[in-house]
């Protein structure tokens, strides 16, 4: 404190303890700000590398159950390695894309979060399915007949009420890639044919799951590649972190 008072002028009794005291928070402030903004570099970069992972994974998970591996009946729900890939797939991709849903709320604060909630509702509709074709894949493998599983997954069967309770969350899964695109095209926070390309694989991802009985595979594999042309590139955005990209700048606006 000496040369910032006069000479012989002295300081109110515990001014010297009040100054100390809010130098201290004033760090913890700036070093909890500075953790803050670690993690959130962090977490930029693990979401890129769930944007690559997780869609490439569904896009193997498509190309297995397509070639026939994995599967000893040809019914869509006896695949364990589709099933076991698209857990994977959708689970790691859910983190990349709560990532993308703070960055639309960066400039649409109600889109970012409507889009976030419809993100973990839909993926949890698209677990499901997934989840099934393993469990189905097991119980052929403990003695289940085919037959028996057909009562429960066929064209045939009646669908039991659990079924029905999951209809609204694979519904939230497809509503959660057109306000995805809807989102990325108001923001701009991706490259211009994102938007159309997240909509056309969508689309076709819905015409690929055909009947319960049969899937169409081309429209399958070309919904989830197109899933991946538009999540890897983002990814590999944020994984750069590109001062002069738009990804970099809506990240700049969240933190700031």
């Amino acid at each position: 404190m000496r040369g910032l008072l006069p000479t012989g002028a002295r300081l109110p009794v515990g001014s010297g303890f009040a100054f100390s005291a809010s130098m201290i928070l004033t760090h913890k402030g700036y070093t909890r700000e500075k953790q803050m903004n670690r993690y959130d570099r962090l977490y930029t970069k693990l979401a890129g590398i769930t944007l690559i992972i997780g869609p490439l994974l569904i896009v193997c998970a498509a190309l297995a159950a397509a070639a026939g591996i994995g599967t000893t009946t040809g019914r869509w729900y006896d695949n364990w390695l589709e099933g076991i890939l698209m857990v994977l797939g959708f689970a790691l991709q859910l983190i990349g894309l709560l990532a993308l849903c703070r960055r639309i709320g960066a400039t649409r604060p109600i889109l970012g979060m409507v889009t976030m909630l419809t993100s973990v509702l839909g993926t949890a509709g698209a677990l499901f399915p997934s989840i099934v074709r393993v469990l189905s894949a097991s119980e052929l493998a403990l003695g289940i007949t085919v037959e028996q599983l057909d009562a429960v997954h066929g064209d045939t069967s009646e669908t039991p009420i659990v079924y029905l309770l999951v209809i609204p969350f694979i519904l939230c899964f497809f509503l959660t890639q057109f306000l995805l695109a809807f989102g990325l095209w108001r923001t701009q926070v991706a490259p211009r044919y994102a938007p159309v390309l997240l909509a056309i694989g969508s689309i076709a991802f819905i015409i690929g799951q055909g009947t319960s009985a049969e899937v169409n595979w081309l429209f399958y594999v070309v919904g989830v590649t197109a899933w991946l042309l538009v999540f890897a590139p983002l990814g590999i955005s944020m994984l750069r972190g590109d001062a002069g990209s738009s990804m970099a700048l809506a990240d700049t606006a969240v933190l700031s």
